[in-house]
């Protein structure tokens, strides 16, 4: 079932799937491992997720990481010179 097919239940990621996202994540060694994950859930409202098995220095890492991200979404980007 896809997320459009019905207005009356929301629709949520299969834990299934972000335990899988979970396990693609780190050094393969079972350090590092998390994620952030952001997304407009059935209902358009913006919903996040933070792996839940992650530790805490993963996800300040990641949080750091998005804040820095988003801070270079703001700044002015000019493919070319500026001429007076």
């Amino acid at each position: 079932m896809s997320p459009n097919d019905t207005k009356t239940t929301p629709w949520k990621i299969p834990q299934q799937l972000l335990s899988k996202i979970y396990d693609l994540t780190g050094d393969g060694l079972g350090k590092n491992q998390g994620f952030l994950l952001f997304f407009i859930d059935s209902e358009g409202n913006p919903m996040g997720i933070v792996s839940e098995k992650a530790d805490k220095a993963t996800i300040l890492a990641l949080a750091k990481s998005a804040e820095l991200w988003l801070d270079s979404l703001s700044q002015p980007q000019f493919p070319f010179e500026i001429e007076d």
